[in-house]
Parts: C-alpha cells; structure tokens; sequence
C-alpha cells in the first residue's frame, strides 16, 4: 500500500501580526483518506524575523516528508 506524504504552513496571527507558524504533515492513501499525522507550532520569538520561524517550519516539513517517503520505499 501506498502513501502520499505533504506538510502544510500556515501563519497564525494576533492583532495583525504573525506570532507562530502552524505545521501539519498529512498522508493520503490509494483511497483518498486523508490523516495528520502531525501538528507542531514554531512560535515567533523576535516580530522582526518572523522568516525565520517560518524557515523553521518548512525545513522541518521537508525532512519529516522525505524521512516518512523514505521508510515507505524501505518496506
């Protein structure tokens, strides 16, 4: 059986301004079934550099992607 993995940043905002980015890693199935499998928060710690948690966020969604593909292609 075969998956298809894919992650999801989404900003997260209060009065304006982003305060944290939102990760979801989802898998889909031949069937179409959606799932997350995960959810992590990268919190803003400067509202000056806020690129940098979203850097954060989509480095670790491209390496949780290629770990979960990888251990698919192993079984």
């Amino acid at each position: 059986m075969s998956n298809f993995y894919f992650y999801t940043t989404t900003p997260q905002y209060f009065k304006g301004q982003v305060v944290a980015y939102i990760l979801k890693v989802f898998s889909e199935d031949e069937e179409t079934q959606t799932k997350c499998l995960e959810t992590k928060v990268f919190p803003v710690r400067n509202s000056k550099k806020y690129k940098i948690a979203a850097d954060e966020a989509e480095i670790y969604g491209k390496l949780v992607v290629a770990d979960l593909m990888r251990n698919e292609v192993q079984q």
